[in-house]
């Protein structure tokens, strides 16, 4: 791997650990992310980065073989440690396995080897939790982190700041786990540490120092700390070589030795020319030399690409960057979709409670309504409250969008399943789960609110309240994927919703509506619901109105000299539904199944939109915060 910094290079072999060091500010984790190929957050690049003959825009198409972890743990809380790994080897089991060994065979073996390798074999049934749901702790999460990255199999690992809130025996058991990955994988692992012990540097090969994103030092770490003194700089006593080096960047903290008070570097510069025109520097340069030739020798990058075709299971593109079929990546993210929903029973019981609850609040507020002219206006309400509280319980998805947004973006760096594959997950889950909350609420409203009694009426009813939901669930996380902070999704979303039930046809109706707003009647997917259940409802049925027809009175008694108030035919004391459907809403009764099926479409759009954002946009920044 060859490194291109302000036009200074260096370069990492196999089965080496490189220490980044710098104060905050220096460029230690762009460094990383640009070595893991992560370059769609930063303005423009320039410079390259070789991977053993693959340049960096070819090696695009091998994301998960150079991998960046930040410093947070982006783990799923509610998971155990078994269902964490479980779940990324489903996704990155490779095909070359050994004869006749099975995938569950192979998973069980894996998880059985990291979990004693690690010391967490007592913990393979604890939560992973964080730092409000009680689970492992910070050291156990920091080595499960380091097993997710090793199933992943990467042949880079970068790993920023990873010993953040470890004492410093947790640090250390932590480093040491990772020359034990990088010595018996031969891999290349770079790390970035503000702090770190005597022993934790000890275990790096090579140190590379940074300030203000100039290359100051870049090789053994045996020879660093002689390096800086010849500069003219003192360590001082009981200090350690990875504080003595950072300090020496700090004009507060470096102490120069005397009489090299003029020739000692001070500033980024200075210091980049002094490693420049220094014998280390030359050394650095003659062994990327010899390097270079090795690769062009023996051209590695053909040995890597066909070893990454072959890792490939059946059914997966050999020109991917994933290891298993995208079926199979469906198949692995709605098992651990289905966990996650059934393990929080808390909040599913509460939810379904909440539905039954006001379930009987909506049904008492429009309970019997007779089959009468008064009946028939209120039956508009009904309805039209039936799909707005359906619709809004699915806006609780628009936080989870953003909550979920940290561990999707750590997976899709890892190249463990296609985003898109994350929300077709996503869909299957909804679906069973959906449809128990709008069973509980359709059986309880239909029959209080006094709705024609036909089974055929009832089955459209929940069908259409089904579909309702799972259209508004679909739209609502549309927001949140289009939408880089949840304040922005909120403000579009709230002007989006006034919109939709304004214009649905039943506050307004369509021909009362100005010029200049009755296009959005159209695009509103509340309009095609509401046709639906009211064509279902009142279409093809009589409601009558003796009581009301005009003129009213003892001495009226003769039909034919009286009328409906609205919507009637003289001599009618009845209004017919679909007379008042076309007249009264401007709905076309014989057209139900048509606006039904346009429902399924807005969900198809809405789940096809939603996977084109996931897979082009991202909104994440300086790691996946």
């Amino acid at each position: 791997i060859f490194w291109f910094l302000r036009k200074k290079e260096f370069s990492l072999c196999l089965g080496e650990m490189v220490l980044v060091l710098g104060r905050p500010g220096s460029g230690c984790s762009s460094l990383l992310r640009v070595v893991a190929n992560m370059r769609d957050t930063f303005v423009d690049v320039l410079g390259d980065v070789n991977y053993g003959g693959i340049s960096s825009k070819e090696f695009r198409r091998y994301r998960g073989e150079a991998i960046y972890t930040p410093e947070e743990d982006c783990n799923n809380p509610f998971l155990t440690l078994q269902e964490t790994l479980n779940f990324a080897l489903r996704c990155k089991t490779p095909k070359n396995r050994l004869p006749g060994e099975k995938l569950g065979e192979f998973r069980e073996k894996m998880i059985k080897l990291l979990t004693t390798m690690f010391g967490l074999r007592k913990q393979v049934d604890t939560l992973v939790g964080n730092e409000w749901i009680r689970g492992l702790s910070g050291g156990e999460r920091k080595r499960l982190t380091l097993m997710e990255a090793m199933v992943c199999a990467a042949s880079i690992t970068c790993w920023d700041c990873g010993t953040r809130g470890l004492d410093s025996a947790s640090a250390f058991d932590y480093v040491k786990c990772l020359r034990i990955m990088t010595d018996v994988l031969k891999k290349t692992t770079i790390c970035s540490f503000y702090q770190a012990s005597e022993s934790i540097y000890d275990l790096f090969d090579r140190v590379v120092v940074l300030d203000k994103g100039h290359v100051i030092y870049f090789g053994p770490t045996r020879e660093a700390k002689q390096y800086f003194i010849n500069l003219g700089f003192v360590c001082e006593p009981r200090k350690s070589t990875p504080d003595f080096l950072t300090g020496v960047t700090n004009p507060q903290e470096r102490i120069i030795q005397k009489g090299f008070e003029d020739k000692a570097p001070e500033t980024s510069h200075e210091f980049s020319q002094a490693w420049k025109a220094s014998a280390e520097y030359q050394q650095a340069l003659k062994a990327q030399e010899e390097y270079e030739k090795e690769i062009e020798r023996e051209q590695p990058a053909n040995e890597f690409k066909e070893e990454v075709r072959a890792q490939k299971r059946s059914c997966a593109m050999k020109s991917g960057s994933y290891t298993a079929a995208f079926p199979t990546q469906v198949f692995a993210c709605s098992m651990r979709q289905f966990t996650l929903r059934w393990r929080d029973k808390f909040s599913l019981y509460s939810r379904y409670f909440s539905v039954l609850v006001q379930a009987f609040i909506y049904s008492s507020v429009f309970f019997q309504m007779p089959f009468t002219d008064t009946g028939l206006y209120s039956r508009g309400g009904a309805l039209f409250s039936a799909i707005l509280f359906n619709s809004f319980l699915s806006i609780s998805e628009l936080p989870g969008v953003f909550q979920g947004r940290v561990t999707l973006q750590k997976h899709r760096s890892y190249a463990l399943y296609r985003p898109s594959a994350f929300h077709l997950a996503q869909v299957l889950t909804d679906v069973p789960f959906v449809f128990v909350q709008v069973a509980l609420f359709s059986v309880i409203s239909y029959f209080m609110f006094g709705l024609y009694l036909n089974a055929n009426n009832f089955f459209i009813y929940l069908s259409v309240l089904m579909l309702s939901s799972l259209t508004m669930t679909a739209f609502f996380r549309l927001l949140g994927n289009l939408t880089p902070t949840l304040f922005v999704a909120q403000q579009l979303q709230n002007i989006l919703l006034i919109c939709m039930i304004t214009y649905a046809g039943f506050i307004i109706p369509y021909f009362k509506m100005k010029v200049w707003f009755q296009w959005f009647h159209w695009p509103d997917p509340v309009t095609y619901m509401l046709r639906g259940l009211m064509i279902n409802e009142v279409g093809g049925n009589r409601f009558s109105c003796e009581e009301t027809a005009v003129p009213f009175g003892p001495t009226y008694t003769d039909p034919a000299y009286r009328v409906c108030p609205t919507g009637g035919v003289p001599g009618q004391l009845y209004i017919d539904g679909d007379a008042y459907l076309d007249q009264g809403l401007n709905f076309d009764s014989s057209l139900m199944s048509l606006w039904i099926i346009v429902i399924f479409l807005f969900w198809l759009l809405f789940i096809f939109l939603n996977c084109l954002a996931l897979e082009f946009l991202e909104f994440t920044g300086g790691g996946y915060t």
